[in-house]
């Protein structure tokens, strides 16, 4: 009996280790060809570009279906995982705040363009740090050398 537990709970960690794997390099793949948040100057992102950008961030079903069953890593990745999250759930809030018809000031505008591209750039960064740690759930048998994006 103790096997079949054991069994179980490795097979459901690989399982969510893998769907983690494919949402997170789905988001990042979003941010990466987000037009918004490309270094650029901040002032040529036109209303309409900001607004149809807000739609190429993929909703993040899998965290948000199994954010309660985190427990089945060790620390530090729930709390890894979670902390990701956020920083992509407060990069959307921005690129949404850009798309809103509101009329912003040239000025508030370009903040809000570079603090959307400081939180990208840091997203990205902890999407890759992610991937490198849910390399060793992915299979217990054979480990690529590395999960990538591309």
């Amino acid at each position: 009996m103790w096997f079949a537990f054991r069994f179980g709970a490795r097979r459901t960690r690989r399982n969510l280790a893998s769907a983690f794997v494919g949402e997170i390099a789905a988001v990042l793949r979003a941010i990466e060809r987000n037009p918004v948040l490309q270094d650029h100057v901040p002032g040529l992102v036109a209303q309409s570009a900001a607004t149809e950008c807000v739609a190429e961030m993929p909703h993040v079903v899998v965290y948000e279906a199994n954010a309660g069953h985190l427990d089945v890593f060790n620390a530090p990745l729930p709390r890894e995982l979670t902390y990701f999250y956020t920083r992509v759930s407060a990069l959307s809030e921005r690129l949404h705040a850009l798309a809103s018809p509101s009329h912003l000031s040239d000025e508030v505008r370009d903040e809000y363009i570079h603090l959307a591209q400081v939180d990208a750039n840091r997203a990205m960064e902890l999407g890759d740090e992610l991937l490198h740690h849910l390399r060793p759930y992915v299979s217990s048998h054979h480990q690529p050398a590395s999960i990538s994006r591309a």
